[in-house]
């Protein structure tokens, strides 16, 4: 399991099925630091397949660290629910929290470009009018950033699936 705990809350409080209030989150509820060989040995059998059963939604929980295709056991887990046409939701995180993170960075590039469109101007007594460097900087800096869309919602890290 390689994610921090915020993330994982945060992605499931945000990526929560309406009217859900049980779960079954096999990395809690498995002993991770023992031997589960017996309870894997046959996946149809598993504790997670015995709980999907009865779920109609699986949230699959990925992170930011490992793609979630480098673990066998969550491919399965998938392909199960998929099987037992469950309905199937990839936890992303809040999307205010990711437009608030995107606006700081904006916001922050406009104060740079200004700061530095102010300095541009002092530095050399540029003799035109005061916008002018200014947003000659604030463009350059829009242009440098301007990759930086809003990030992508869905991560393909590893899985951390519910059933519900």
């Amino acid at each position: 399991w390689a994610e921090g705990i915020f993330e994982f809350l945060d992605k499931v409080l945000a990526s929560w099925p309406q009217g859900k209030r049980h779960a079954y989150c096999c990395v809690f509820s498995n002993p991770q630091n023992l031997d589960i060989s017996d309870l894997i040995s046959s996946p149809k059998d598993s504790p997670f397949a015995k709980c999907l059963t009865r779920a109609s939604h699986m949230l699959v929980v990925p992170n930011k660290t490992l793609s979630i295709y480098t673990r066998l056991w969550c491919v399965y887990e998938a392909f199960l629910a998929y099987d037992m046409n469950k309905v199937i939701i990839t936890a992303s995180p809040s999307k205010v929290k990711v437009t608030l993170k995107w606006l700081s960075l904006q916001l922050l590039l406009f104060c740079l470009g200004a700061f530095f469109g102010s300095v541009l101007e002092l530095t050399f007594c540029i003799d035109t009018p005061w916008p002018l460097p200014i947003l000659f900087v604030l463009a350059l800096v829009s242009k440098a950033s301007s990759s930086c869309e809003l990030p992508g919602l869905i991560h393909h890290g590893p899985c951390l699936p519910f059933t519900f």
